[in-house]
């Protein structure tokens, strides 16, 4: 989900997440991992996030994160 943010340009942390454990994921499985900005307010943004193994969600997230000056 950072990485979604450092994309954009965007230099920013994590104030809040929330993730969603739905299905396990065995180990040295190929995964998916898809993130989109949802939301922009000032220097608020709002980031979801879904784990696929193949197409079923395994996880998902929902971020806020906050600019910072560097």
């Amino acid at each position: 989900m950072t990485n979604c943010i450092f994309l954009l340009g965007i230099h920013a942390m994590t104030a809040e997440m929330n993730v969603r454990f739905i299905k396990k994921i065995p180990v040295g499985e190929m995964i998916k991992i898809r993130a989109r900005v949802t939301e922009s307010r000032r220097k608020l943004h709002t980031v979801k996030a879904e784990i696929y193994l193949g197409n079923i969600v395994c996880a998902d997230a929902l971020g806020k994160f906050i600019e910072v000056d560097l």
